[in-house]
């Protein structure tokens, strides 16, 4: 599914409901079968009574139509009702993940939140409990009532019978007949309802998946042409707002990276810089204006040929918890090196003595979600996975979105240098609302809401003396108070 629908809660609590409800393709033509089953026996059952008495048999059937009616009513209410309370389910649910995931841990046990996620949760319990308790208890009244009317019908047959054998019309084995007959019709009559209800319910599930199935993807690959480096990108007139909202993140960027040059988007948070990756790497769409590689449309490539130049670490970066050599060579599988060339991935992207302290070399786990020997990494050292990650991608372009964020100075100092040096005949792009990476830019492009408001050298927009050059010296000042520069 296209990225936006991520974002969406709409989107979401109908995924929870598929999720939940997908059983329904393999119950319902169980269902089916026991369906086809219970009518025979009661087609059966029907025949064998009406031969006896035909009055009767119309009798008891009639007589359970209302039920068929009410579970009818009573299994869609109910189903209707559990779509309304997804919403609660989903945040049941994370409550329930949050509790048992490490990334919280810190936190539930510095500001004590056990007693207020336990709260929460049963707060939500209690509201979605007693409105379930309210439907079913609804459904029990008149439901019993219901299914009492068979019964009552039933009892008056034997009753009948009774009086009638007492008279001399029937004898005691009509009784033992008649009993055998209803106990069949009735029970043949609540098996079709029971099979019947539940492929009913079933049917208002697959609505649900085929609802889901109207969710389409706006990012389509109808792209025929394949993207070979190196790479020039051209942005002309682009406008972007994000899908079902009124505000645009980008206004009319006009800019150019030519094959090789090192670019750098420099601004505050919020400035449209991140938004411009996921735009080069057609997550969305633009929604003004076009975005050219090599002079042809973005949306004129395959999806698979277009993502395969970049190379891309998101500010937003994960690690998985496979191996450190898995870790490393996730980002391109198709590619095969030795495990010294993996090292030395690992050396270019600052992360030698992680691997120095790995107790089983590439093979050691990361996290310890499935070994005990795992590595438990900071902040920075697993910033330096997801570098050595996109170092290891074969592409035309490498994009560093805030590559130093978790990183010290030294660490950044160094990761910098590498990507000087190995980086030198490749389309490079760093964002960064940190002027740090600066010095390795062939051209900065400063945003601000999500317009460019300066863009040139280090040394032509600092004599400019802009918003730039105001940034940089506020920055500057922070390292060095007498001089006031770096």
């Amino acid at each position: 599914m296209d990225m936006e629908y991520f974002d969406s809660p709409k989107y979401q609590n109908i995924l929870h409901a598929v999720e939940r409800d997908v059983y329904a393709l393999n119950s319902v033509a169980w269902n089916v079968f026991q369906f086809i089953g219970a009518w025979v026996a009661l087609v059966s059952s029907w025949v064998l009574f009406s031969k006896e008495s035909i009055l009767f048999a119309v009798v008891v059937t009639v007589t359970i139509l209302p039920t068929v009616i009410a579970n009818q009513k009573y299994t869609r209410l109910l189903y209707m009702w559990s779509l309304e309370q997804t919403p609660k389910e989903r945040q049941m649910d994370y409550i329930r993940w949050i509790s048992g995931e490490k990334t919280f841990s810190s936190d539930i046990r510095l500001f004590h939140l056990k007693d207020l996620l336990m709260n929460k949760y049963k707060t939500i319990w209690s509201l979605h409990f007693n409105g379930k308790r309210k439907v079913l208890k609804g459904k029990t009244v008149i439901t019993v009532f219901l299914n009492l009317l068979p019964e009552f019908v039933s009892v008056f047959i034997l009753v009948s019978l009774s009086r009638d054998i007492l008279s001399g019309l029937r004898t005691i084995g009509d009784y033992t007949l008649y009993t055998g007959l209803l106990t069949q019709l009735t029970g043949g009559l609540y098996l079709v309802i029971q099979t019947g209800m539940s492929i009913y319910g079933d049917k208002l599930k697959i609505d649900t998946l085929q609802r889901f199935n109207q969710y389409h993807n706006r990012i389509l690959d109808k792209g025929d042409k394949d993207l070979v480096g190196p790479v020039s990108i051209e942005f002309r007139d682009v406008s972007f707002k994000y899908p079902d909202t009124d505000v645009y993140i980008l206004q009319h960027l006009n800019f150019t990276v030519q094959a090789g040059e090192k670019i750098c988007l420099v601004g505050t948070n919020g400035a449209g810089k991140s938004t411009i990756i996921k735009l080069l790497l057609r997550f969305y769409d633009v929604t003004e204006g076009y975005i050219l590689l090599n002079g042809v449309d973005v949306q004129e490539y395959n999806l698979q040929s277009l993502r395969k130049q970049f190379s891309t670490l998101f500010q937003q970066y994960v690690n998985y918890s496979f191996s450190l050599r898995e870790n490393v060579t996730i980002s391109d599988s198709q590619k095969t090196i030795s495990d010294q060339e993996v090292v030395n991935i690992l050396h270019q992207a600052g992360a030698d003595h992680i691997l120095q302290h790995a107790p089983d070399g590439l093979e050691s786990y990361v996290t310890k979600f499935f070994s005990e020997k795992g590595l438990e990494l900071s902040g920075g050292q697993r910033q330096k996975i997801a570098l050595a990650r996109a170092l290891y991608r074969s592409c035309s372009v490498i994009i560093f979105d805030e590559p130093s964020a978790s990183l010290d100075p030294e660490a950044e100092h160094t990761m910098f240098q590498n990507i000087s040096t190995l980086w030198s005949d490749k389309t490079a792009i760093y964002t960064s609302h940190r002027l740090s990476a600066v010095h390795l830019a062939d051209r900065i492009i400063f945003l601000e809401g999500g317009r460019i408001i300066e863009q040139g050298t280090h040394k032509e927009l600092m004599n400019l003396n802009g918003e730039y050059s105001r940034l940089y010296h506020l920055q500057a000042d922070k390292y060095d108070i007498k001089s006031g520069v770096i």
